[in-house]
């Protein structure tokens, strides 16, 4: 399974930075900040973000004023203070010179490595990413940092990466495509194995018709909802082989029903493989729904003992699990005769 890092690379880069301040360089040994003594430097204390993101933008602006109520002698009461905020914008190109500074204990046991960027900017550097540097183009006396690189936004978070690196390549790819379109429904082939820009793979088995049930609150008599051509996929753990864990989960429907979702639509972006698809899993789903619901019923009718001893079935979880599983009751193959609908009043009879 190939690594997927989820990612954009944005075209420019607004540093949000607050006044000038004095900090100490060098590891904790080096600074003796009670005495202050040690080696020190004018740094801007920076937050950047991708220009086009104006919620971020503003967000960086509240964290670099540094809002903060202090007591006013004069006034005789709290007034609110902050730092003065400037921004500046530029393309997102190559960084050089980059220059590790000190490091910093984050709460929970986080750390994080400061480090000076165009000789002013002073921000984070991820552990992951200095340990890339490190292994493959080292680290200078007095903390140059070997390697060019680029800010790149991995998730939600906006990050300085080396240009080369593995990561780097793995965000270029997901920004690539992210322009890329949803496959086409008709598009679609059964035993074809389907990805999105996220990683999340699916294996399509078919268009399904099915029928939905609510609850109408008057007994065991529900509302029929028809669910039309709508596609069924088996989603397999991210990191498996796809077609052992689909042959697996015709033998262990128990621990595989989860992996299997009907959806009105998808995200897969892109094709990946094939599998050979040699079961009915339409017909597997749904008789091992209809099972399931069975024995729900012998065990809200006293005729099985409850599966958990603390939960027993009673008239409420029983109702809200037939109408949650309905669809899967209900299932038929798209341009095959419609399943007879679960009656559940038909089993209640004879329990």
């Amino acid at each position: 399974m190939a690594k997927i890092a989820v990612g954009t690379i944005p075209e420019k880069i607004s540093y949000v930075y607050s006044a000038p301040l004095e900090v100490y360089t060098g590891c904790y040994w080096d600074i003796d900040q009670y005495a202050q003594t040690g080696d020190t430097v004018t740094v801007y204390p920076t937050y950047p973000v991708g220009s086009d993101l104006e919620k971020d933008l503003e967000k960086a602006k509240q964290w670099a004023e540094g809002k903060r109520t202090q007591w006013d002698l004069k006034q005789k009461k709290h007034v609110i203070s902050t730092d003065p905020v400037s921004v500046e914008t530029f393309d997102n190109g190559e960084i050089k010179d980059v220059k590790v500074l000190s490091m910093e204990h984050r709460g929970n046991g986080g750390r994080a490595y400061k480090i000076l960027v165009d000789g002013k900017y002073y921000v984070d550097l991820r552990e992951d990413v200095l340990l890339d540097i490190m292994l493959k183009t080292g680290i200078s006396p007095g903390g140059i940092l070997g390697g060019t690189f680029t800010w790149a936004k991995l998730g939600n978070q906006l990050r300085i990466v080396r240009i080369g690196s593995e990561l780097h390549s793995l965000i270029e790819d997901s920004n690539k495509k992210k322009s890329y379109p949803k496959i086409g429904k008709k598009d679609l082939k059964v035993g074809g194995i389907y990805q999105s820009r996220k990683g999340e793979r699916g294996v399509f088995l078919g268009y399904v018709n099915s029928m939905s049930y609510l609850d109408k609150q008057d007994g065991f008599t529900f509302t029929r909802v028809p669910i039309k051509k709508q596609m069924l996929f088996f989603e397999p753990h991210h990191d498996s082989d796809v077609q052992r864990e689909l042959d697996r989960s015709g033998r262990h429907m128990k621990d595989m029903r989860w992996f299997f979702k009907i959806m009105k639509s998808h995200t897969f972006i892109e094709k990946i493989g094939d599998v050979k698809i040699d079961k009915d899993y339409v017909d597997i789903v749904r008789q091992f729904s209809i099972k399931e619901i069975k024995d729900d019923i012998l065990e809200f009718t006293g005729h099985k003992a409850p599966e958990h001893a603390f939960a027993k079935m009673n008239k409420s979880t029983l109702i809200s699990n037939v109408c949650y599983n309905s669809i899967k009751l209900n299932l038929s193959r798209y341009g095959e005769p419609l399943q007879e609908p679960f009656e559940i009043k038909k089993f209640l009879l004879f329990s």
